[in-house]
């Protein structure tokens, strides 16, 4: 597989200087209004918006095939109050969405392109410490596999498995292999060096 930026359809905004764009109330929707494609490439890359949107900002240094991403769970949200009163914890399952989506940014990135997609496998979770709201964390997503299938009345399907790691302050939180469930894809998908045998280690 050759490098990132040798794919021709990969968006201008790979090529912008390294940068952390951070779309946290008021400036994340001021920023898409100015129509900042550094912005507008995680709505493009992502279907869910808030307060179900789990990427805040988005690191274009991401290796080929990979997505550096970041979010901070707000302390108002309101699934706080009863996990658990006086005592909140992150769901372990709100992680898990994180890391899909930061799949899905992987793929945007290395395809240029984004596709109706769903969450179809987990396996490997792990949640190795808690995670309380207000603490920046940073998701890695690296895709280890695709896989294309002829789906329902002959759309392309493909089956896109990633390695995905959350970390807080540099240490491991939680990690699992996730399998994403992706359809329409409008440009052939390039093949991925299976990793799947290769340590699961973050």
């Amino acid at each position: 597989m050759g490098a990132c930026g040798a794919a021709p359809f990969l968006p201008s905004t790979i090529n912008m200087p390294p940068v952390e764009v951070l779309l946290e109330g008021g400036a994340f929707m001021r920023s898409i209004t100015q129509d900042e494609p550094r912005c507008r490439a995680i709505l493009e890359a992502l279907r869910q918006r808030p307060p179900f949107l789990f990427i805040d900002a988005l690191d274009f240094r991401s290796p080929p095939a990979a997505a550096v991403a970041h979010f901070t769970f707000p302390e108002e949200a309101p699934y706080f109050e009863g996990h658990f009163p006086g005592d909140p914890v992150v769901p372990g399952v709100l992680l898990v969405e994180a890391m899909a989506q930061a799949t899905r940014c992987a793929l945007y990135l290395y395809l240029g392109v984004s596709a109706p997609g769903y969450l179809v496998r987990i396996e490997g979770c792990r949640f190795q410490k808690l995670v309380r709201p207000g603490e920046r964390l940073t998701l890695r997503a690296t895709i280890e596999d695709a896989e294309g299938l002829t789906g329902w009345a002959g759309t392309t399907v493909r089956m896109v498995g990633a390695r995905c790691t959350v970390f807080r302050s540099g240490k491991r939180v939680a990690r699992a292999r996730v399998t994403l469930h992706m359809e329409a894809l409008p440009v052939p998908l390039p093949e991925v060096s299976d990793t799947s045998n290769k340590s699961k280690g973050g």
